[in-house]
């Protein structure tokens, strides 16, 4: 196996710069850095963890939770986090709850017994059950807005809201309904609000726009779609919690030959890659997960380096809107 030693004569720099840049604990030129990498690959060194643990006292392992498989957002999540903590020295461990609160308390249990130096926590559970489990190690909650008691890095989903239910507007659609996510979610609550509020500011009937409540899945948003237009209730633009839902909507509005945009406009969330490929191809509000994962995980990272750090809170605007055909006839705005 090679040595410290040999990385560094490969690069051209001293022991201590190699062992600082690998640590995270230096930051050097960006064509040094290359020479490291290139070195590191070219000799195969690996970093013996183990010691290192042992000498620090820490595992340098980082537990993060998430809802399920299926979703990009918990990819990007993860990507964010890696992003911030790989270079720092630490390994992402991920585990997956099932939108369960008792396989997530599980999955806290298990990374204890890991003896992870913190948590991420993409989850459902109470926050205090989590805390009384989690004991001293340091928590950070990503997709949830909490109390400043805890740490947390969230967007701001009544703005997603406003943004989708106003381009609706802009559209010229003036019964709009709503199709969110699962009421056992905060956000959901959020997401609701925020288009009301934006509908009683435009001087529609922000009370009486039919809302539908769905998992997030692409059957269950058409279920929500049929349940929307068997309301009683004029339709002529949707916003939807995410990009999945909204794309069920669309199958839905399809199935009952109903025109996209001219009779409904369907408007979702997040952005994903599948947006463009659907047909109408879908308007999103953007979202970005990875800056999610990343923040997350420097608040991580502090409260790691200081246990009394004060807890932070993050509140993420939409950095953006991807106009495409499901809103707009024949114009793409990206």
């Amino acid at each position: 196996m090679a040595s410290l030693k040999e990385v560094a004569e490969k690069a051209g720099v001293s022991v201590s710069t190699v062992s600082y840049v690998l640590n995270g604990k230096k930051k050097v030129k960006e064509e040094t850095l290359e020479r490291i990498r290139a070195a590191v690959e070219e000799t195969g060194y690996v970093t013996n963890t183990l010691a290192r643990s042992l000498r620090e006292g820490r595992s340098r392992l980082i537990g993060l939770i998430i809802p399920n498989a299926i979703e990009y957002t918990w990819e990007d999540i993860v990507t964010g986090a890696e992003r911030c903590l790989e270079p720092k020295g630490y390994h992402v461990v991920c585990s997956i709850c099932r939108n369960d609160a008792l396989r997530e308390e599980k999955s806290v249990a298990n990374f204890l017994e890991l003896k992870v130096d913190g948590i991420i926590l993409v989850g459902i559970s109470d926050p205090d059950r989590i805390r009384a489990l989690a004991g001293d190690l340091p928590v950070v909650y990503v997709e949830r807005t909490l109390s400043d008691r805890y740490s947390y890095v969230d967007m701001d989903y009544r703005k997603v809201a406003g943004i989708a239910v106003r381009h609706l507007f802009d559209c010229g659609k003036r019964n709009v309904g709503l199709i969110t996510g699962p009421f056992r979610y905060q956000s959901s609550a959020l997401f609701v609000e925020g288009a009301r509020r934006e509908l009683r500011e435009l001087g529609l009937g922000a009370d009486s726009a039919p809302v539908a409540e769905c998992d997030y899945t692409l059957e269950a948003g058409a279920e929500a779609m049929k349940r929307l237009l068997s309301s009683g209730k004029p339709v002529d633009g949707v916003a939807a919690f995410n990009d999945r839902i909204a794309a069920g909507a669309i199958q839905a509005l399809h199935a009952r030959g109903l025109g996209i945009p001219e009779d409904v406009a369907v408007i979702g969330h997040n952005d994903y890659p599948f947006c463009k490929a659907i047909f109408p191809s879908l308007s999103s509000v953007r979202k970005d997960s990875e800056k999610m994962g990343y923040l997350a995980s420097g608040i991580l990272l502090r409260k790691i380096g200081d246990p009394e750090a004060a807890e932070e809170q993050y509140k993420l605007e939409p950095p953006g809107l991807s106009v495409r055909s499901s809103t707009v006839r024949e114009t793409v705005r990206e």
